[in-house]
């Protein structure tokens, strides 16, 4: 009995050691079952966009965000009751199958997540596993649950993935997901061009989310980060990943297919599975089962070419020989696409050109110049030739080294101002030259109008010069640079840039007739202005009583109070008209233009005097008075009466056709203030003793009267008739106007 008890446990320690040892023997991978998935894709499509496309399109146009997320409209796990939400985005367009994820476990409920790799093995998140033993549901699409065991653990060594063996395989009805092989990935996925993409991303609430996954550009990351999208309608479909979400897939949609590429480990992502594939399928071996990790085949989508050489060239020498060639930029394309080559940027002035087969080449000797330029950066893209073509980009650093030569002016245009005074500062000629400090600067031929500084290269408008856009508004100037090694002779362009310039007032006087009805017109103020701009007119001064009016815009003058219009009272009216221009600056000028007032068809006249009854005659005075005369003093200077001709006010002095340019008012006689009053409009009398041609050397009311209104009409106070300094100083500033 010992015996045979002895037999038995020798028996069944042999039987369990062979079994423990074949479960963990290495599994032959060739018998192993694998599946690969084909998607429905366009020939040639671009793999980036058709990921992104896949989310977006049915995300898109979403209202009840909240209601979209959700997988389930009910989860009971008491009841193991699980409904499926028919309004789910994921379930828009084409429905996505999310069966292969496990919403429950024995363990710990919704949390310890896994994902269905094959139809026998689950994946885990190593610090977060479910241990042998431990029971996991699977929800099919009609709701039924199906139940399995975990027989088996395994950690892929150095990374947060653990594999579990399940005691049998998952129906039909509940799939799985493949996982991308890393070469596809690397080449479908990081490229320099896609930072980030769309990615379904799932929690331990079983929400359907969509965040970033982010391009690392070449794929050689083991981990693989995802992120909260900063696009719409992506971020509102965005949540922050947060303890007890370990374990979750993300997967990439292609064609429908979920392609799981990480399971969250930390709240900015997890393992990248594309990376550890063989390890999985290693590690799958050993777990027994029979089946590999699954592939997905993406040969329908177009594959991004591969530039294999585009860094940094050998060192250039300047100006070499166009149709040099400089480099060989060398590409590959897995597809087989036939290729194309160009310069997109660093090429703007067009020192080189490219050739079809990749290769570089001199387009201009001259700008290939180690003094203008030591390095040159070029951006090459090579581009396929599929129905959805893709590019590749590169970097390629070419410098120069330099040769020393003769100086040069690189092309150069200046601009200035018209107007600017002499000695203005225009610009400042720079060189190019290898031996700086010797250089000098010279002007070839500038008709007189510009000079150099020979050391400096400032050019100046030469101090009796002057620019005027309207007459020459470009210059060509010729110059020359020499230096140790040699000279050069160039040309330069200064611009004259157009300002506005002053109008000038051409008209000189204006004639009415005496007593002349309001609106009767007497002309139009004439004007010359070379900008052509609009123009306002209007009086600025001797408009007394309101005499006249000027249009704003026209500039016609026109009689506004016609009892001002007396020939009687005054033979001219000098008005100071001011014309400005809308030009930037405005320029405004002041002219003063006489209106003479000649008799009407029956006016009196009264004939000139021969230099008896108070000594007429004696000329007659054209003044052009200053109506804005100084009245800073109001001293005043008593004057004396007389009846006697001979009696003057002071020393006389004759004014009649004068030149002298010292003409004294202060000693002029009364008959000669009376003649110089009749003159400029402010008659002592109509007729008799101190009318035009008849004036006297009696200073009565009369002339005081008329000596009055001159001193209203130019400010002078107080206006009574006085003739003092300030009036004086009037009148003589009025006659050496006239001389």
């Amino acid at each position: 009995m010992i015996k045979k008890n002895q037999i038995f446990r020798n028996i069944f320690t042999v039987v369990l050691i062979l079994l423990i040892t074949t479960a963990y023997l290495p599994y032959n991978t060739a018998d192993a079952a694998n599946t690969t998935f084909t998607p429905t894709c366009a020939s040639g499509a671009d793999f980036t966009e058709h990921i992104d496309d896949e989310v977006d399109s049915r995300i898109a146009g979403v209202t009840d965000i909240n209601q979209a997320k959700a997988i389930f409209t009910t989860q009971n796990f008491a009841s193991s009751t699980y409904v499926r939400n028919p309004n789910a985005w994921t379930e828009r367009v084409s429905s996505i199958d999310l069966t292969g994820i496990s919403p429950w476990n024995s363990r710990e409920g919704n949390r310890r997540a896994g994902t269905l790799i094959t139809p026998r093995h689950i994946a885990f998140a190593t610090h977060y596993s479910l241990s042998p033993g431990d029971t996991v549901h699977f929800v099919a699409n009609d709701n039924t649950v199906v139940v399995r065991t975990v027989s088996a653990i395994r950690t892929v060594s150095g990374t947060d993935i653990t594999l579990g063996l399940l005691n049998a395989d998952v129906p039909s009805s509940i799939t799985h997901y493949p996982i991308i092989s890393f070469s596809d990935f690397n080449k479908m996925i990081t490229d320099e061009y896609l930072y980030r993409f769309a990615t379904l991303v799932l929690d331990q609430e079983e929400k359907a989310l969509v965040l970033d996954g982010i391009n690392t550009y070449p794929l050689t990351q083991s981990g693989f980060p995802v992120r909260d999208s900063i696009t719409q309608p992506r971020l509102s479909f965005s949540e922050a990943l947060i303890s007890g979400d370990s374990g979750n897939p993300t997967f990439i949609i292609v064609g429908g297919k979920p392609v799981l590429i990480e399971t969250h480990t930390s709240p900015l992502g997890g393992p990248n599975y594309s990376f550890y594939k063989s390890q999985i399928d290693a590690d799958l071996a050993v777990l027994g089962g029979g089946y590999e990790s699954s592939n997905i085949d993406i040969t329908c989508f177009n594959v991004r070419p591969v530039i294999t050489s585009a860094t940094t060239t050998q060192p250039v020498f300047e100006r070499p020989a166009e149709g040099t060639a400089i480099s060989v930029v060398t590409a590959t394309d897995a597809d087989g696409d036939d290729l194309s080559y160009a310069i997109t940027a660093g090429n703007e002035l067009g020192a080189f050109n490219m050739d079809q087969d990749g290769t570089i080449r001199v387009a201009s000797s001259t700008l290939i110049d180690f003094n203008q330029n030591q390095t040159f950066v070029l951006t090459v893209s090579v581009t396929d030739d599929a129905n959805v073509p893709l590019s590749a980009i590169g970097t390629l650093l070419i410098p120069i080294q330099n040769v020393a030569d003769d100086p040069y002016i690189p092309a150069t245009t200046l601009s200035v101002n018209e107007n600017v005074p002499g000695t203005s500062l225009i610009g400042t000629l720079t060189s190019v030259s290898d031996n700086p400090s010797s250089v000098r600067y010279s002007l070839l031929d500038n008709e007189n109008i510009f000079n150099i500084a020979s050391t400096t290269g400032k050019i100046y408008l030469n101090q009796n010069a002057s620019l005027d856009f309207e007459l020459h508004n470009r210059y060509e100037v010729g110059v020359r640079v020499t230096d140790s090694l040699g000279s050069f002779d160039g040309v330069i362009i200064i611009n004259v840039n157009d300002r506005n310039d002053a109008p000038t007032i051409t008209t000189s006087d204006f004639s009415v007739v005496s007593g002349a009805s309001v609106g009767t017109v007497l002309g139009t103020v004439s004007y010359t202005d070379q900008d052509g701009s609009a123009l306002n007119f209007s009086i600025k001064g001797g408009n007394i009583n309101s005499t006249f009016d000027l249009d704003l815009f026209t500039g016609q003058l026109s009689v506004l109070n016609s009892s001002s219009i007396d020939y009687f009272v005054r033979q001219k009216i000098p008005l100071l008209i001011t014309v400005s221009d809308s030009g930037t600056p405005s320029h405004t000028v002041d002219k003063t233009i006489i209106v003479n007032i000649t008799p009407g068809a029956s006016t009196p006249t009264t004939s000139s005097g021969s230099g008896s009854s108070g000594g007429g005659g004696g000329g007659s005075w054209s003044v052009t008075p200053p109506l804005n005369a100084s009245s800073n003093s109001t001293t005043s200077v008593a004057t004396t009466r007389s009846t006697s001709s001979a009696t003057s006010i002071l020393n006389p002095v004759g004014l009649s056709n004068t030149t002298n340019t010292n003409i004294r008012p202060q000693a002029i006689t009364t008959i000669q203030l009376q003649r110089f009053l009749n003159a400029i409009g402010f008659t002592v009398s109509r007729t008799g003793p101190g009318s035009v041609g008849r004036e006297t050397n009696t200073f009565g009311n009369a002339t005081r009267a008329a000596l009055s209104r001159f001193q209203k009409a130019y400010g002078i106070t107080p206006s009574v008739g006085v003739f003092g300094p300030v009036t004086r100083g009037v009148m003589a500033r009025m006659m050496q106007s006239q001389n």
